[in-house]
């Protein structure tokens, strides 16, 4: 799963006062259920969320990534204009 997300990530990193090495602390050592190909954007994002906690940070990621692979329905397919999810509405 791969996600542009399309914003520079070094300017990303200084303004969030991050650096190259917090990344490395969160792929260090691997996440269980966690793609080794994360993007660096996407760690830059859930550390900014965390709050640059490490340790907060890779148990959301587990998280996010064990509700993705537990719960795909809520996670594909998700076309507000599909017909199933038009009679939803």
């Amino acid at each position: 799963m791969a996600h542009d997300l399309g914003y520079d990530l070094e300017e990303a990193l200084k303004r969030e006062g991050l650096n190259r090495n917090d990344l490395v602390a969160l792929r260090s050592p691997p996440i269980e259920g966690v793609p080794l190909d994360i993007t660096d954007r996407l760690l830059t994002c859930f550390l900014s969320a965390c709050n640059q906690n490490i340790d907060e940070t890779r148990k959301v990621i587990k998280i996010f990534y064990d509700a993705r692979r537990d719960g795909p329905e809520l996670f594909n397919d998700r076309d507000p204009f599909s017909p199933k999810i038009r009679q939803c509405f």
